[in-house]
């Protein structure tokens, strides 16, 4: 008794890409860079075959620029150049404030405070968006002791939900310090949250015992 050969079924997917071929004899390595830029172009539109080569130097030049934008932030936290700016969020009823706002600030070029909020998606897609939450926690919680009268508020990327190793070390740094956790507010996207429901309920529960106040950004 022969068993009957089984079918094989492939899918196979074809694209031009328009390089010079100076490029290739003279700086095959730009070639190459070029070739996987044009790869992940198609892959993020499926409905094209075909790359041309001004986009795949207008994509190159946006990696380029992208990767210059997340060395620039990696430094800036290794050398501990980002600093806090304090929104004060007013109390309708009162006309008090009733709390301060975290905004993550950083130098540029000129020596003039920017928002760090352009480069949070270069962090995340570079896979170092954990290391800005961890400076992030770590300001927070010096501002929360130098003035023990006033509340804080920040935000956390979405990848710190399902971040395991971040929610072990904010409770190693609040876990006998209700007294700062109390006065801080953690703001977590919506998206975050329902990303995984389990994951996130466990987080927000774990976040609430150790005193801090959550709330959807």
């Amino acid at each position: 008794f022969r068993h009957a050969p089984k079918a094989l079924f492939m899918t196979a997917s074809f694209a031009s890409v328009e390089v010079l071929l100076e490029e290739i004899l003279k700086h095959p390595e730009v070639v190459a860079d070029k070739l996987i830029v044009a790869y992940n172009y198609l892959k993020q539109y499926l409905n094209h075959d075909h790359v041309s080569y001004e986009t795949i130097n207008k994509q190159l030049d946006f990696v380029h620029h992208e990767m210059r934008q997340a060395n620039r932030l990696q430094i800036a936290i290794a050398d501990k150049k980002l600093k806090l700016a304090f929104q004060p969020i007013i109390d309708s009823l009162t006309g008090e404030t009733a709390w301060y706002e975290c905004l993550m600030r950083l130098y540029d070029y000129q020596g003039q405070l920017r928002s760090v909020g352009p480069l949070v998606p270069v962090a995340e897609k570079y896979g170092f968006i954990d290391r800005v939450d961890d400076f992030v926690l770590e300001l927070v919680m010096q501002s929360a002791e130098q003035h023990p009268g006033a509340q804080f508020s920040f935000n956390i990327s979405g990848l710190c939900v399902l971040n395991s190793r971040w929610l072990k070390r904010v409770t190693k740094l609040f876990s006998d310090r209700p007294d700062l956790a109390n006065r801080i507010i953690i703001e977590i996207t919506e998206n975050a949250l329902l990303s995984d429901l389990g994951k996130a309920a466990y987080f927000v529960v774990s976040l609430q015992q150790l005193g801090f106040q959550v709330a959807l950004d």
